[in-house]
């Protein structure tokens, strides 16, 4: 196998564009628009992304021991399965938020009436 490496230029775009996507999230974090519980997936991806472009070597030698054909085949594989990952659980919580908001509505009505009859007697 023909081993070639990330070119210097290539390592410093793929660490210029991680520590660009983290100030991203940081900057949502110190407006207080996003939680930081919800930005560590986003946060680990970043920190991932820079050990990959520093240490380049470690995309080759797992794709060697799990026999797929290349490095960047590597990559693509672990990143679908994290963002699938991510996707589902992302709509376990969506789902959890809407059962909790079906719930709050329904409460909501129920001691709306409940005031009306008070009202009307």
């Amino acid at each position: 196998m023909n081993v070639t490496y990330l070119t210097p230029e290539m390592r410093i775009f793929l660490v210029a564009g991680s520590l660009i996507a983290f100030m991203f999230v940081v900057h949502f974090i110190r407006k207080s628009r996003v939680r930081i519980e919800d930005t560590m997936f986003w946060i680990i991806m970043c920190v991932g992304l820079v050990v990959i472009s520093i240490f380049p070597q470690i995309p080759f030698w797992f794709s060697r021991l799990l026999m797929v054909e290349s490095p960047a085949n590597f990559v693509f594989l672990v990143m679908i399965a994290i963002l699938l990952v991510n996707q589902f659980y992302m709509t376990l919580k969506i789902s959890r938020l809407q059962i909790k908001i079906t719930e709050l509505v329904q409460r909501i009505a129920i001691d709306s009436a409940e005031t009306d009859n008070k009202n009307d007697k």
